[in-house]
């Protein structure tokens, strides 16, 4: 095991704890449970968390009465960029809610935000989902090529 990975997380939570002004113990227990955590339903959910350490309530202290100096958060992010042979990837899960179509095959449950069936968060219908690479690398294509403007 490398050593020195460790450490730099260590050295980077650290630096990390110390940009949070106030409530500082509750906001950094919330950036863990947001970081570790699937979907929620509330933010009285992210409390479950295994990292998070505190009652409920005082999530909404933090949200409420925190502070954080996000320059320098900025400034630490920077600091510690992604190695160039990690792989990013975006997913995008998206539903095409059928609610009436009993017989269509395939049909599922799946997760809405905004529609509910029953009370929850769930729909019938189909999920398409759609996985992308992306990269960090600025895309410098020439935009004029993709849109022609009419000339007068």
């Amino acid at each position: 095991m490398d050593i020195s990975s460790l450490e730099t997380l260590t050295s980077f939570r650290q630096h990390m704890y110390q940009l949070f002004n106030r409530r500082r113990n509750a906001l950094f227990d919330l950036t863990d449970a947001l970081l570790t955590t699937g979907a929620v339903l509330s933010p009285a959910h992210l409390s479950l968390a295994t990292g998070f350490q505190r009652g409920w309530g005082s999530i909404y202290d933090a949200l409420v009465d925190g502070q954080i100096n996000g320059q320098a958060v900025e400034t630490l992010l920077a600091q510690h960029p992604l190695q160039a042979e990690e792989l990013i990837y975006a997913v995008d899960a998206s539903v095409w809610a059928r609610c009436d179509a009993e017989t269509s095959p395939e049909r599922a449950f799946y997760h809405h935000p905004s529609r509910h069936s029953a009370g929850q968060p769930m729909v019938a219908g189909w999920a398409y989902h759609w996985i992308a690479q992306v990269s960090f690398a600025h895309d410098r294509r020439d935009r004029s090529a993709q849109d022609p403007s009419p000339q007068a």
